[in-house]
């Protein structure tokens, strides 16, 4: 395995999902171009459980059946998690950046693997600097300030 398949949430589960006896897996809600697409890649490899908005009671009642569990920023995978999973989760993947959600001394303490996707948001922070220099180019906020002032 190459060391870009670690980053990237949705090799690392095609990679070792087929790999596990029981393939169940705990993912919160993902927007945007995470969303449904990606959950339909690992439909062939895993047991999905879409379940959104848990509370920090759910996650842990849910995750002792969960040998990997995908979270956007919302979700905090705390050391009660970890404790809860029994030892069954292996890996936690961020589908995003950050992953200051995640207690990573936790996942160290009980062997979990903990993978984000650096590079997931690269069109979309290109986009919005694209946006920002026609919003500067064409004077927009000033445009916006005179309007609300009645100019």
């Amino acid at each position: 395995m190459e060391m870009k398949d670690l980053f990237c949430w949705k090799s690392m589960i095609l990679g070792y999902g087929d790999a596990w006896t029981c393939r169940e897996n705990a993912c919160d809600q993902m927007e945007g171009e995470t969303g449904p697409g990606g959950f339909d890649l690992l439909k062939d490899f895993a047991n999905l459980d879409y379940s959104y908005n848990l509370s920090s009671e759910e996650l842990c009642t849910k995750i002792s059946l969960c040998d990997a569990l995908i979270v956007g920023s919302r979700t905090k995978v705390t050391l009660e998690v970890f404790e809860s999973s029994a030892g069954r989760l292996k890996v936690v993947g961020k589908a995003g950046v950050g992953i200051d959600n995640v207690d990573l001394a936790a996942a160290t303490e009980h062997g979990c693997l903990v993978v984000n996707a650096p590079a997931a948001n690269t069109v979309a922070a290109a986009k919005h600097g694209i946006a920002l220099l026609a919003a500067v180019a064409r004077n927009v906020a000033q445009a916006d300030a005179s309007v609300k002032a009645g100019e």
